[in-house]
Protein backbone atom coordinates (compact mmCIF):
# COMPACT_ATOMS: atom_id res chain seq x y z
CA UNK A 1 0.00 0.00 0.00
CA UNK A 2 1.33 3.49 -0.67
CA UNK A 3 1.37 5.86 1.57
CA UNK A 4 0.87 9.81 1.33
CA UNK A 5 5.04 10.55 1.13
CA UNK A 6 5.81 7.87 -1.13
CA UNK A 7 2.56 8.68 -3.43
CA UNK A 8 3.77 12.33 -3.67
CA UNK A 9 7.31 11.83 -4.53
CA UNK A 10 6.07 8.92 -7.55
CA UNK A 11 3.19 12.34 -8.96
CA UNK A 12 6.20 14.79 -8.65
CA UNK A 13 8.52 12.01 -10.33
CA UNK A 14 6.42 11.47 -13.40
CA UNK A 15 3.63 13.67 -13.51
CA UNK A 16 5.25 15.95 -16.43
CA UNK A 17 6.49 13.30 -18.67
CA UNK A 18 3.20 11.46 -18.34
CA UNK A 19 1.70 14.50 -18.86
CA UNK A 20 3.49 15.67 -21.79
CA UNK A 21 3.38 11.90 -23.42
CA UNK A 22 -0.76 12.17 -22.85
CA UNK A 23 -0.92 15.49 -24.06
CA UNK A 24 0.25 14.34 -27.43
CA UNK A 25 -2.03 11.08 -27.69
CA UNK A 26 -5.00 13.38 -26.84
CA UNK A 27 -3.99 16.69 -28.34
CA UNK A 28 -5.58 18.24 -25.50
CA UNK A 29 -4.49 19.81 -22.06
CA UNK A 30 -7.61 19.49 -20.51
CA UNK A 31 -8.12 16.21 -21.54
CA UNK A 32 -4.84 15.55 -20.63
CA UNK A 33 -4.93 16.55 -16.95
CA UNK A 34 -7.73 14.60 -16.39
CA UNK A 35 -6.31 11.11 -17.32
CA UNK A 36 -3.30 12.30 -15.60
CA UNK A 37 -5.29 12.40 -12.42
CA UNK A 38 -7.40 9.08 -13.79
CA UNK A 39 -3.72 7.43 -14.16
CA UNK A 40 -2.36 8.28 -10.35
CA UNK A 41 -6.20 6.54 -9.16
CA UNK A 42 -5.89 3.18 -10.56
CA UNK A 43 -2.19 3.00 -9.30
CA UNK A 44 -3.36 4.04 -5.98
CA UNK A 45 -6.26 1.60 -6.87
CA UNK A 46 -3.48 -1.23 -7.86
CA UNK A 47 -1.59 -0.44 -4.95
CA UNK A 48 -4.02 -1.28 -2.30
CA UNK A 49 -3.99 -4.84 -3.96
CA UNK A 50 -1.26 -5.70 -5.08
CA UNK A 51 2.51 -5.26 -4.45
CA UNK A 52 3.94 -2.60 -6.27
CA UNK A 53 7.33 -2.69 -7.26
CA UNK A 54 9.81 0.00 -8.05
CA UNK A 55 10.98 -1.25 -11.10
CA UNK A 56 7.64 -2.12 -12.81
CA UNK A 57 6.43 1.51 -11.25
CA UNK A 58 7.28 3.40 -14.82
CA UNK A 59 6.00 1.11 -16.86
CA UNK A 60 2.60 0.49 -15.17
CA UNK A 61 1.80 4.24 -15.33
CA UNK A 62 2.58 4.31 -19.10
CA UNK A 63 0.54 1.53 -20.00
CA UNK A 64 -2.38 2.65 -17.64
CA UNK A 65 -2.13 6.21 -19.15
CA UNK A 66 -2.14 4.78 -22.70
CA UNK A 67 -5.43 2.42 -21.95
CA UNK A 68 -7.11 5.21 -20.75
CA UNK A 69 -6.47 7.90 -23.81
CA UNK A 70 -7.48 4.59 -26.01
CA UNK A 71 -10.22 4.62 -24.35
CA UNK A 72 -11.25 8.36 -24.27
CA UNK A 73 -10.72 8.69 -27.53
CA UNK A 74 -12.70 6.17 -28.66
CA UNK A 75 -15.49 7.56 -25.94
CA UNK A 76 -14.69 10.64 -27.98
CA UNK A 77 -14.96 8.81 -31.68
CA UNK A 78 -11.64 9.78 -32.58
CA UNK A 79 -10.55 6.45 -32.53
CA UNK A 80 -11.62 3.41 -34.78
Amino acid sequence: MLDGTRLEEIYNSYKVELFVYISRLLQSPDSAEDVLHDCFENLIRYAQKYVLEDRNLRSFLYKTAHNLCINRLKHEKRFP
